[in-house]
């Protein structure tokens, strides 16, 4: 039910004027509900390649993702919602239930996202990467595919295809961009260029300061520094202990955010008791 009136609800969406690729949509839509999600694809993606007019193109691109995100059957979504309560507590559990909803719902480009970020949560970069090369070409105009694949270069540290993918791309979603300057302040850092590393992390604070990310790793910076790191190890652990449920919705693009706060706590607890006992001597 859910599924068919989402294609409902996309056909009501789409624009009034007469021309070939309203065609192609309605084409595409009638594979779609036939569970023909390859050939509805593969059809978006040679009109997307043919039109012209940019407005057509735009909603060409916009019913790609939809129909390439749509679930076909209740088990495979009731599935999928089971991966994602997984996800943060039981990543290998997650990956597994993912994997089992794409053997019902092969190329479904949700699932295969999601699959991807639980990857590079379980710190597997590697397929993380090829995860994102087939989304990209399933979707290569969806940039949380594009995102992925930047995440999971930085995760194996190819800083040279980062970079030339980076160059490659326009990319102008804040949400997208927030997760982009984190990624490039990542690799400076691993390159030692800590001026450039904290320069990026600027460009993401101004996006979001709610973001714990951004002072994880200022404070891993500033500790290279020998500089005091204090307060944004403060910072990043009083962010991650308080965010809410919408948070973790906002800045779900970032699978691995908070997966240290634990261990700075516990640095920062030292370091108080170092200095209580240090003062009572």
């Amino acid at each position: 039910m859910l599924f068919l009136l989402a294609i409902l609800s996309l056909c009501l969406a789409l624009p009034s004027e007469q021309s070939n690729y309203k065609e192609i949509i309605a084409r595409a839509q009638q594979l779609s509900l036939q569970q023909a999600r390859s050939e509805a694809q593969q059809m978006l993606l040679t009109g997307i390649q043919k039109e012209k007019d940019l407005k057509g193109r735009a909603a060409l691109i916009t019913t790609l993702k939809k129909l390439s995100e749509i679930f076909y059957t209740d088990k495979a979504q009731k599935l999928y919602e089971q991966g994602n309560v997984l996800i943060r507590q039981k990543p290998a559990e997650a990956m597994k239930a993912f994997k089992a909803v794409l053997e019902i719902e092969p190329k479904n480009t949700k699932v295969l996202t999601t699959l991807g970020r639980t990857y590079l949560l379980l710190g597997q970069c590697k397929d993380s990467l090829e995860t994102s090369h087939v989304l990209d070409g399933l979707n290569p105009f969806n940039n949380e595919n594009f995102l992925l694949q930047i995440q999971a270069r930085t995760c194996l540290q190819d800083f040279e295809s980062l970079e030339k993918d980076i160059e490659e791309k326009d990319v102008r979603e804040p949400a997208i961009g927030l997760h982009l300057n984190l990624a490039l302040a990542q690799m400076h850092y691993f390159k030692g260029e800590l001026g450039e590393s904290f320069k990026y992390l600027q460009r993401a604070e101004k996006i979001s300061e709610a973001f714990p990310e951004n002072y994880y790793w200022e404070n891993q910076i500033l500790e290279k520094l020998n500089k005091p790191a204090t307060e944004s190890a403060k910072k990043y652990v009083k962010l991650c202990k308080t965010l809410a449920r919408s948070d973790w919705a906002k800045f779900e693009y970032e699978p691995r955010m908070c997966q240290e706060y634990k261990s700075i706590e516990a640095k920062l607890e030292d370091q108080a008791a170092e200095k209580k006992e240090g003062d009572d001597q």
